[in-house]
């Protein structure tokens, strides 16, 4: 599972997590997220084998410099990523 948190300075925010081939280019769409507030969550959940390279893609028109950050959570059941994306100006 994938779960993308908003914490922007922007009330919204739409993102898309993508699967990179060896070439690093796009070779499939894991998921789109829409993010309606700040601090909002959302989550797809898809099989994902260790090592998959990935990438975020945010719209070309959003209004400030993100960064993100990727946390990794163990758990007895499934794994999964939590990235959280934030202002760059922030660090």
């Amino acid at each position: 599972m994938i779960r993308v948190v908003n914490e922007t300075s922007q009330d919204t925010l739409n993102c898309r997590v993508v699967i990179l081939n060896e070439d690093n280019q796009t070779s499939e769409i894991y998921g789109v997220f829409n993010l309606t507030a700040k601090y909002d969550q959302d989550s797809k959940v898809k099989w994902l084998n260790r090592g998959t390279k990935m990438a975020v893609e945010m719209p070309k028109d959003f209004p400030v410099e993100t960064s993100i950050a990727v946390e990794y959570v163990d758990r007895p059941v499934w794994d999964f990523l939590i990235i959280h994306i934030t202002d760059a100006a922030k660090f």
